[in-house]
């Protein structure tokens, strides 16, 4: 087999390269260069992990080349998926539309190019044909699994990729990175999940380098019942269902983000059943396969990490689309009531160890 392995510098990504060619097969390496902004450095995929993954690859024998997708990154992933979601009140997973239309976009477009039979990435997540139809599932490391971040990708893309991570465990990736010596020391503890383009630890420094300030300024925090309690440093820099860091020091109870006014620039806090729902709606709903049972009830993920819960997805109207493939606004009827259900952010639908696909809240 031919592979095209998106190789960031980091561990999963090489040891998926090296797993890859000591398998036999034949491995060329791809280092996508991403925006930064000016005299910042990225955490991930910056010019010291481009040296380290290309040093991988030359000692593997391993062809190595980048892809430059500075601009189109910017646009659709910084832009697009994350400052302009932000302006308008949500708190976005701009991950889950890189995945969909960056790195299963424009990698995907140079492997065809380039001839391989698949595209390879260091996700823990595994790809299932079962008579010509595909199926995203689980990794089977649990605290790993990272299909949520994949849930986007179409039939088409999925036949195209390979996960050769999907059924280890990180500590077996471990093993195999320090007995091959692939680990890159530049990378601390950052993980693949992390928000590649921000510096800091946090959103809020970059958010109010990049944002008008309109968009950030102080405010006050209220109960549903109009009780100041405190002021915000600006409503982009808080999520729905967020308890920690309100700066609310000797209240008897903890007070959870339930919704933001955005007129008044008030943010509304109370307590956590408060903020209790059961139907939640969502838009660019993306299914990996379309015979979705709309009567059935599914596992529902509403964060990474977050408890499942479980209910029904219902499609509205037509179908509409954009570059990578169908999408429909819907419905989700939660058989009990969530709290912290966050505009931006993506519910995704599993079956077992089977991701269905998933959508994003309004």
């Amino acid at each position: 087999m031919k592979y095209l392995v998106g190789m960031s510098g980091g561990i999963d990504s090489s040891v998926a390269a090296v797993k890859l060619k000591k398998e036999g097969h034949e491995v060329i390496g791809v280092h996508m260069r991403l925006w930064s902004e000016d005299n910042c450095m990225n955490k991930c995929c910056n010019t010291a992990d481009f040296k380290w993954a290309m040093e991988v690859a030359s000692r593997f024998d391993i062809p190595f080349q980048a892809l430059n997708i500075r601009e189109v990154f910017k646009k659709r992933i910084v832009e697009d998926a994350f400052l302009s979601p932000y302006e308008q009140g949500g708190t976005p997973n701009p991950c889950v539309s890189c995945n969909r239309n960056i790195r299963f976009g424009a990698m995907l477009e140079k492997g065809l190019e380039l001839g391989v039979d698949k595209v390879c990435t260091g996700h823990y997540a595994r790809v299932e044909e079962k008579n010509g139809v595909y199926h995203l599932r689980r990794g089977v490391d649990p605290d790993k699994d990272q299909s949520y971040f994949l849930h986007r990708v179409t039939q088409a893309k999925l036949a195209r990729m390979h996960f050769p991570l999907g059924e280890m465990t990180k500590k077996e990736v471990k093993v195999l990175a320090e007995k091959w010596g692939v680990i890159n020391e530049n990378r601390g503890k950052v993980e693949s999940q992390d928000l590649c383009f921000i510096p800091e630890k946090t959103p809020e420094a970059f958010l109010k380098r990049q944002l008008d300030s309109k968009h950030w300024r102080e405010g006050e925090i209220i109960t549903n019942a109009g009780e100041v309690l405190g002021k915000h440093r600006g409503l982009p820099f808080y999520t729905i269902g967020q308890r920690k860091g309100l700066e609310l020091g000797g209240l008897e109870m903890p007070f959870y983000v339930l919704k933001k006014d955005h007129q008044k620039n008030q943010l509304i806090v109370g307590r956590q059943e408060e903020g209790g729902n059961v139907q939640v709606e969502l838009k660019n709903l993306s299914l990996i396969r379309e015979d979705l049972d709309e009567s059935k009830s599914y596992e529902l993920r509403f964060r990474y990490h977050g408890k499942p819960t479980r209910g029904r997805v219902k499609r509205i109207g037509k179908p509409y689309a954009d570059d990578s493939g169908q999408l429909w606004n819907a419905t989700v009827e939660c058989e009990e009531s969530l709290s912290g259900a966050t505009p931006g952010q993506f519910v995704v639908m599993y079956e077992g160890e089977y991701c269905l696909g998933g959508g994003e809240i309004v």
